[in-house]
């Protein structure tokens, strides 16, 4: 995730480089999602504390705070 950049284009630009490759295994990708976060983000932070067990449970999490963000960013 570049400095500034919104967690949603994020998000979406991961999953959709995610989705063309094969066999992808589920817990290397959660891995490699949270890696990729902004080091000082909250994002990270929850999903370091709370580790996701499954891409479901990582999503809604990561939902969570995009409904978050788009409510902080609409005032």
């Amino acid at each position: 995730q570049a400095p500034g950049e919104k967690l949603e284009t994020f998000t979406r630009k991961f999953f959709g480089l995610a989705r063309k490759l094969d066999n992808l295994d589920k817990k290397i990708t959660i891995s490699a999602f949270t890696n990729a976060l902004l080091i000082d983000g909250r994002v990270k932070e929850h999903l370091i504390l709370n580790k996701p067990q499954t891409l479901e449970d990582m999503m809604e999490k990561v939902n969570n705070f995009i409904d978050l963000e788009r409510l902080t960013t609409e005032k």
